[in-house]
């Protein structure tokens, strides 16, 4: 064991003073060392008693002062200790507090148990945001894309979280030209909580640009079958997401008031659930209402200024670069959805490179968009479909079948006809010849489906023909979930 040095400090200072102490005795304090009395008087006595006393006390000194130190020590330790463990608690708190809620601030709708959902983990990437502009280049090669990693998308309770509190009177305003993927989600989440206990939302999937694909179900879980309605598969056709969105609106405000041919919209679902995905195409949208910039992954925004390029260097595509952009028809990576389905794919024309539209991509269904469908459909008892696009007035139907299935198709062509206004066009009679998403579901999964083409001009649709559109189409989905609840 070590001896503390200022122990032994004090022990050599002992030795010493009585070593002087020897050396000053004479024979007589000698001979007491070697066992004789010593002749000391009361005065050498009591001067060694009171050094040994100063010793002890000044030894007891030492130690207190070491044990102050070793105290003080340990209280910092502990309070060290306690920061540490406070700031952990903390930390745990706020990424428990994240997990439960989402993005964003405030309460959260209760998820509803939904028989057909098989929820399963999905997987997000963060995109880094970085800004850049078209910067043309001499002869440029043709565009590829790198295949996205995301793993395919499937059913899942939407999250969303805010504070803003429900808007009075309608939440659905359509007042300008833009209706954003985050006006529509803002929307949706105040419909979600004015309507709890009727309308439900879903993710089916995210874009290459990480945007969620989102499934809006209206109708009883009990209910047996299920209908698809999609809008905004080409990105210059938004004018399609706000009409989505007032329809939505329309539906729940009415769900206990008589309101087509004298039924409440909530009677209308009782045997049929309403799946409406009211942006079909987020990434596209965002392009053409906010250019390149608008994708935040920088790959990503990169190929698509190739694509611009190649475009041009083969004559396709406006040379002005804001026009360009605003009629991008095609998804974030430049491939045309409405050509993606797995129906006619291997012959569909159109482009062979990415471009702002008409390519039909690297092989069917290969985008996250066209897969989130395909899957949605999978999930469910999907019993008919329809498609929103714009332009021209018109109601695609007639794909070619026959018997029972050509029978449904052209009452439901008819029902969306005598509504809207808009001519019946057979794609047969014009020789339509494409992999869309209308043809994928009458002639491989055997479903009565149609194609509504709102608008009268050129895409993007000016705001001024909204109210056409809107008195028009207002009463589409309570037509439907008639017409198909009784099929």
């Amino acid at each position: 064991m070590v001896k503390n040095s200022k122990y032994t400090y004090l022990d050599e200072l002992e030795r010493s003073q009585q070593l002087d102490r020897i050396n000053a005795m004479g024979d007589e304090e000698r001979r007491t060392r070697n066992g004789q009395r010593p002749r000391r008087d009361a005065e050498g006595f009591e001067a060694d008693a009171d050094r040994e006393r100063r010793m002890r006390e000044r030894r007891r000194d030492i130690e207190r002062k070491e044990r102050e130190e070793r105290r003080k020590k340990k209280v910092k330790t502990i309070r060290i200790i306690l920061v540490v463990a406070l700031i952990a608690i903390v930390g745990a708190v706020i990424f428990f507090a994240r997990g439960i809620f989402g993005k964003g601030s405030g309460p959260t709708p209760e998820q509803p148990p939904v028989s057909f959902i098989t929820p399963e983990p999905t997987v997000s990437s963060t995109a880094p945001v970085v800004e850049g502009t078209p910067t043309p280049t001499p002869e440029p090669e043709a565009p590829t894309m790198t295949p996205t990693p995301t793993p395919e998308p499937v059913l899942a309770w939407w999250e969303y979280y805010s504070e803003e509190p429900i808007p009075e009177g309608d939440i659905v305003q359509v007042n300008s030209q833009i209706y954003s993927y985050e006006q529509m989600c803002r929307d949706l989440n105040f419909l979600r909580q004015r309507y709890p206990d009727k309308l439900q939302v879903y993710r089916i999937g995210k874009t290459a640009d990480d945007r969620e694909l989102l499934d809006c179900v209206i109708g009883s879980e009990n209910a047996t079958k299920d209908v698809i309605i999609q809008y905004s598969m080409h990105a210059r056709e938004y004018i399609n997401t706000p009409l989505a969105m007032r329809q939505i609106e329309e539906f729940l405000k009415n769900w206990d008031t008589p309101t087509y041919n004298g039924k409440t919209c909530g009677s209308l679902v009782n045997n049929v659930r309403l799946h409406l995905i009211p942006m079909a195409n987020p990434d596209g949208i965002a392009i053409s209402q906010g250019g390149f910039e608008a994708i935040r992954n920088e790959e990503m925004r990169a190929k698509l200024n190739d694509i611009w390029q190649y475009d041009q260097q083969n004559g396709y595509g406006s040379a002005d670069y804001e026009t360009y952009y605003k009629r991008w028809k095609a998804n974030g990576r430049g491939v045309d959805l409405n050509r993606n389905f797995d129906q006619n794919w291997e012959t569909t024309g159109g482009r062979s490179w990415y471009s702002s539209s008409g390519y039909a991509g690297e092989s069917a269904a290969s985008e996250n968009e066209t897969k989130a469908i395909v899957r949605l459909a999978n999930a469910i008892n999907c019993i008919g479909e329809v498609a929103y696009h714009s332009m021209g007035s018109i109601v695609y139907w007639d794909y070619g079948t026959t018997g029972d299935l050509h029978a449904k198709d052209e009452k439901l062509a008819n029902v969306v006809a005598d509504l809207t206004g808009y001519a019946l066009n057979s794609t047969i009679d014009t020789g339509q010849n494409s992999s869309g998403c209308s043809d994928y579901f009458i002639l491989e999964r055997g479903v009565p489906a149609i194609t509504i083409e709102t608008g009268k001009e050129t895409c993007p649709v000016p705001i001024e023909q909204w109210p056409d559109i809107w008195e028009r189409n207002r009463y589409i989905v309570p037509a439907l979930a008639e017409l198909f609840g009784g099929f």
